[in-house]
């Protein structure tokens, strides 16, 4: 049997309204949160990976972080002169000095152990900057500034980094002239003087290292 349909007066039939639509349901809902906590722990254990593969680099290298702790005589002498000792005594991440003419390396961190133990890095800390023809000294430090293009009155002249071991002090140094802020802390007690020199002259130690000894008794007891 059919049903019947009720039309309303004039016999037609009112339109049916569609269902209302939320705007957004015809598009991909996009997990953004679960995604975005996804992306943070991928980070995250990026970091933690980067980390350990440095200290595996540097593991086993002296100095080690939080191990060793040396100390290196360190001078700059411009063309005729020795400057004073650096006055920072930023730490850094462990490389740093008490202002007394000594660089004292004792790494915090992988970031300055082993291989990391650099010239650079101790400089970086008190915001110096050295590169292989020019050496600018951190706020606060004298403001001479050793550039190979200035030269020593108007002569040419070389920048040059020489070290000289602490069981043999008065041999011929080793000089380097390249890579300069790269150089690698070797052991306890050399002794370092970085020169702007006329071409061709010998850099030369500062006489107030001899010798160099820790301040502070046996290595580990001093900052």
């Amino acid at each position: 049997m059919g049903k019947t349909i009720q039309l309303p007066p004039g016999g037609k039939q009112e339109p049916t309204q569609p269902s209302p639509r939320n705007p957004g349901s015809d598009r991909s809902s996009v997990p953004w949160f679960p995604l975005t906590i996804a992306v943070l722990i991928a980070v995250g254990v990026a970091m933690v990976l980067v980390l350990a593969q440095q200290r595996e680099s540097v593991a086993g290298i002296a100095p080690e972080a939080g191990e060793d702790h040396w100390h290196s005589s360190f001078s700059v002498y411009a063309c005729d002169q020795w400057l004073p000792p650096t006055s920072t005594t930023e730490h850094g991440n462990g490389i740093h000095s008490h202002a007394d003419g000594l660089i004292h390396i004792h790494p915090s961190n992988p970031q300055a152990a082993g291989p990391n133990a650099t010239l650079g890095e101790y400089l970086s800390a008190s915001g110096a900057l050295l590169t292989d023809d020019s050496y600018v000294p951190g706020p606060g430090e004298a403001p001479t500034i050793l550039d190979e293009a200035t030269g020593c009155d108007g002569a040419p002249a070389e920048l040059a980094v020489a070290r000289w071991a602490a069981e043999d002090p008065d041999a011929e140094p080793e000089v380097f002239r390249s890579d300069l802020a790269e150089y690698r802390f070797r052991t306890d007690g050399e002794i370092l003087t970085l020169a702007l020199l006329p071409e061709g002259q010998p850099v030369p130690r500062d006489p107030s290292t001899d010798p160099v000894a820790s301040p502070a008794g046996p290595a580990g007891l001093s900052e």
